[in-house]
């Protein structure tokens, strides 16, 4: 007895990367703000003072900062610091030396128009 024989579906659908590469299911992307890099410049500036925060730590580490910056006044609040891998937790006082330095001076940031709110920023310290 010959087996069953199978016939192919009379329909035909698009194939699977059709399906994801069209228009309508396309990525949503924000372009990079333009005065993102002069931030991170001006953050990476604060370099001996964050460093200022670490001395006598247990081993080196990385945080994540994640803030809200004002792009009128240049001021950055609501400071958030948490661990990244394995480093240890920010103590107490690490993070009042750390708030310090990232918040004074206000940051120079040019916008030709400047939301009315903070914006959030976030960044990987290392130290």
């Amino acid at each position: 007895m010959d087996p069953p024989r199978l016939t192919p579906p009379t329909t035909t659908s698009p194939p699977f990367t059709d399906f994801f590469s069209s228009d309508e299911h396309s990525a949503i992307t924000t372009p990079t703000p333009t005065w993102l890099p002069a931030f991170h410049q001006q953050v990476a500036a604060r370099s001996p003072r964050l460093a200022a925060c670490f001395v006598g730590a247990a081993a080196p580490g990385a945080l994540r900062w994640s803030a809200r910056l004002d792009l009128r006044s240049g001021r950055a609040g609501d400071h958030r610091f948490a661990p990244t891998l394995e480093a240890a937790p920010p103590t107490a006082d690490q993070q009042a030396c750390l708030a310090r330095a990232l918040a004074e001076p206000p940051y120079q940031i040019e916008v030709p128009a400047p939301p009315d709110l903070p914006v959030p920023v976030s960044l990987v310290i290392e130290f």
